[in-house]
C-alpha cells in the first residue's frame, strides 16, 4: 500500500511485476489505521481484518514481535477457493484478465455458498469500480495535457474482453485521446518523461535533468515539454544537480553539497 501518485505506481508495477496486489490510498485513513509514521511500514492484518501488528521504519527491531504476531494471526486466503485464480490475477495487476476469469466463475452462481456470494459481490464491485476509476483518472489526465498517462490508464479497460460496464466509455475516451494534436509526439514525450521520473526517484538527479532537458529540446511542441521544464527547473532550484546518495554531506543538506554540486542550464 502506498500514498504515491498512480503515474508513479503503475509504471513500477509494469516493470517490477509484483506477485501481490498494490493499493494506492489517499486521505490519510490508511496511515491513521496502521499508525504509519514513516515508510516503509510493516503490518500484520489477519483474515478477520484485525491489525495484529504494526511498526514503522526506524523504530525498535521488529523481528521478534513481528514473528509473534504472524504466529497468532488467523491464516488463510481472504477469498474462497473458487475465486483464488481471480484474486491471483488481481495481484499481477491484470484486471482485464481477472475480470474475464471472474465472469467465467459467475457461471456457477446458482450454487454459490453465502460466503462465495459475498466474495463475488466484493470482487465485482472492485473490478468494475476500477474501470470507472480509470476512466475518471484518464479524463482528468487528458484535460490536464497528460496524453501518455491518459492513454496508459485507459488501455486495459478500453480493450477488455469480455468488456467491463465502463469499457464503451473508456473506448470512446481512448478515441479522443488518440485524436489529440501531435498525439505521436505526445506519446513519445510521455514515455521519455516516465524514464526521467524513474531516474529522479533513483536519486540520479543530474541524469534526470538531462532527460527532462532532452524532452524540452527535441519535443518542444508537446504539452509534456512544459511538464519536463517544470521538473528540470525544480531540480535546479532545489540544488539537486550533482547530488550523491552516498555522500553524508549531500544527505544532511538534502541537496548536492559544495563538492558535488553541478550547474544546470535550460
Amino acid at each position: 500500500m502506498t500514498d504515491e501518485e498512480l503515474s508513479i505506481v503503475d509504471p513500477w508495477i509494469k516493470r517490477a511485476k509484483p506477485g501481490y496486489p498494490i493499493v494506492a490510498v489517499k486521505g490519510g485513513e490508511f496511515d491513521a489505521a496502521l499508525k504509519v509514521d514513516a515508510f516503509p511500514c510493516q503490518a500484520v492484518i489477519d483474515t478477520e481484518g484485525k491489525i495484529a501488528y504494526s511498526d514503522g521504519f526506524g523504530r525498535a527491531s521488529a523481528e521478534g514481535p513481528l514473528s509473534a504476531a504472524m504466529a497468532k494471526a488467523t491464516k488463510g486466503s481472504i477469498w474462497p477457493k473458487k475465486f483464488a485464480s481471480t484474486a491471483d490475477l488481481i495481484g499481477t495487476g491484470a484486471l482485464d484478465k481477472s475480470y474475464a476469469e471472474f465472469k467465467k466463475q459467475l457461471g456457477g452462481a446458482a450454487d454459490f455458498t453465502p460466503e462465495e456470494k459475498s466474495a463475488a459481490t466484493k470482487l465485482q464491485t472492485f473490478l468494475e469500480g476500477s474501470a470507472v476509476e480509470a476512466q475518471n483518472d484518464a479524463k482528468n489526465l487528458f484535460s490536464g495535457g497528460r496524453i501518455y498517462d491518459a492513454h496508459k490508464r485507459l488501455e486495459m479497460f478500453a480493450k477488455a474482453a469480455p468488456p467491463f460496464p465502463a469499457t464503451p466509455d473508456c473506448a470512446k475516451l481512448m478515441v479522443e485521446v488518440e485524436a489529440a494534436p501531435d498525439y505521436k509526439n505526445e506519446m513519445k514525450a510521455g514515455e521519455q518523461f516516465l524514464a526521467a521520473q524513474e531516474l529522479e526517484r533513483a536519486q540520479a538527479y543530474s541524469d534526470a535533468f538531462k532527460a527532462y532537458k532532452a524532452i524540452i529540446k527535441s519535443l518542444a511542441t508537446t504539452k509534456m515539454a512544459d511538464f519536463a521544464k517544470k521538473r528540470a527547473e525544480d531540480l535546479m532550484s532545489r540544488g539537486m544537480l550533482g547530488y550523491e546518495p552516498a555522500c553524508e554531506k549531500c544527505m544532511e543538506a538534502k541537496k548536492a553539497c559544495e563538492k558535488h554540486a553541478e550547474k544546470g542550464k535550460l
